[in-house]
């Protein structure tokens, strides 16, 4: 078995000359002596300061396969009442069977954040980039049973499995500003939410399950030919989501130009946040047997 999704993707983007007002919300760790977070902002438009444009694009893919082994329990066949009566009995029957194998997994997310900013007056240039990416992949070993009726002309497959395993997750954190004054531009490492101290390429795993859920009704067409119809649902324990691994509470000291020698504490910081994810989905097939 193999199954891939579209990409699924979305985006926002806002620019201003000044007014209206345009700012990106932060948790600044500098406003007290405690370092306790307040709420605070770092300004894309305001009158007769700053204009310009902040951009936000997110991604995600998924995809997986399986290879499995059946082995039959039991099967009946003969005749059972029709669902419609007057028609008297229609062949009909069951089959259930055992399901086993190998299982893999794989979610791809990508957020990245771009600002690009001009002082009012000119000649000032501010362009800025945060990117988080999270891939995972799961290897597990996966079992199930598949509970095959039919009655007439109709058929319902049942589907009830698990793969249990691990999630093997690398987050990486990238981020970047150029500043332009007019005599040129210098690259600095790091943007607002993606600074030094988080910035970098992390790896780490965690036991995983990840059940499947799926009904299908058919209805034979001929007797080598039916039409499907079905719904399915998969669930997985355990991934890192390029979003849950933003951190907003900052030390502004960090934004680039940094202040050196550096205060206060090395923030926004690499959690590696776990979350869980769910897929489902609709089907309509036409299978033939020979």
């Amino acid at each position: 078995e193999y199954f891939s999704l579209e990409e699924a993707a979305d985006n926002y983007s806002a620019s201003s000359n000044g007014s209206p007002i345009l700012a990106r919300p932060f948790f600044n760790l500098m406003t007290s002596p405690s370092n306790i977070a307040a709420e605070s902002s770092e300004l894309v438009a305001y009158p007769n300061v700053i204009r310009g444009t902040v951009a936000v694009d997110a991604s995600s893919t998924f995809e997986g396969g399986a290879a499995r082994l059946r082995y039959l329990l039991c099967c009946s066949e003969g005749c059972v009442p029709s669902l419609v009566r007057r028609r008297g009995d229609v062949p009909g029957g069951y089959r259930m069977e055992l399901t086993g194998g190998y299982r893999g997994l794989s979610l791809g997310d990508n957020l990245t954040i771009s600002e690009d900013l001009a002082t009012i007056p000119a000649p000032g240039t501010f362009n800025l980039q945060d990117t988080f990416h999270t891939q995972n992949e799961f290897h597990g070993a996966e079992f199930g049973m598949l509970l095959q009726t039919r009655r007439g002309r109709w058929t319902m497959d049942w589907v009830s499995r698990i793969a249990v395993g691990s999630t093997n997750a690398t987050s990486t954190i990238s981020g970047q500003t150029i500043i332009d004054d007019g005599r040129g531009s210098v690259t600095h490492q790091g943007g607002l939410l993606a600074q030094s101290s988080n910035i970098g390429t992390y790896d780490t795993s965690d036991f995983a399950v990840v059940p499947e859920l799926g009904v299908n009704l058919g209805f034979d067409l001929t007797p080598r030919f039916r039409v499907l119809v079905g719904y399915t649902m998969i669930y997985w324990s355990r991934v890192l989501r390029a979003g849950d691994q933003i951190d907003r509470e900052i030390n502004p000291n960090l934004i680039p130009p940094a202040t050196s020698p550096l205060v206060g504490p090395l923030r926004p910081e690499q959690n590696l946040v776990w979350n869980d994810f769910w897929a489902q989905g609709l089907s309509i097939g036409l299978e033939g047997q020979w």
